[in-house]
């Protein structure tokens, strides 16, 4: 078990790997590495007992105007290109921004086919950050679940982390 991202997609690409949870992003960069188009699937998941197919959207904080800036027109006019008019969306594997543009990647076709329920992460308030922060458990990268998944002993692991989250949170 590795949390090692380029090597993970070679791994993938050359077929020694079967299966990855990832989102859309990973199907161009999979296709760098020699993976053809048609190996690769994208399917969404079912979250719970109901059987309905579920598909966790995240936010995407990558582009911001700075209320600073001294060319708010330029960069607003700039964004609208990259989103509305390049073919950015294609390239890094992305849903597109609008609604009435058709997916480039054929593998979102296929998933929206599956109308999957769509749930919307919530953003991070500053106390979560904080906490997170404070606790120095990587939520971001993972590592705490590679951690986890190899301790010799879960339920050890797992009580490990309660009490790093309580201890930063002010609890016990």
């Amino acid at each position: 078990m590795t949390n090692s991202w380029e090597d993970s997609k070679n791994t993938f690409a050359k077929g020694n790997a079967g299966m990855f949870y990832l989102g859309n992003w990973v199907i161009p960069q999979f296709e760098e590495r020699g993976a053809k188009s048609e190996g690769i699937g994208f399917m969404p998941i079912p979250g719970d007992d109901s059987g309905v197919l579920k598909a966790q959207m995240n936010h995407d904080w990558g582009y911001a105007i700075s209320k600073f800036s001294k060319n708010k027109e330029n960069a607003l006019a700039y964004l609208k290109f990259l989103l509305e008019k390049s073919d950015f969306d294609k390239i890094a594997g992305f849903i597109p921004t609008l609604v009435k543009k058709e997916p480039a990647v054929p593998q979102l076709n296929e998933y929206l086919g599956y109308k999957p329920e769509i749930i919307t992460t919530p953003v991070n308030s500053t106390k979560f950050i904080e906490v997170i922060n404070r606790s120095k458990i990587d939520f971001y990268s993972g590592g705490y679940i590679q951690g986890v998944m190899t301790a010799s002993d879960f339920d050890e692991a797992l009580k490990k982390l309660d009490a790093r989250w309580n201890r930063a949170r002010g609890g016990k």
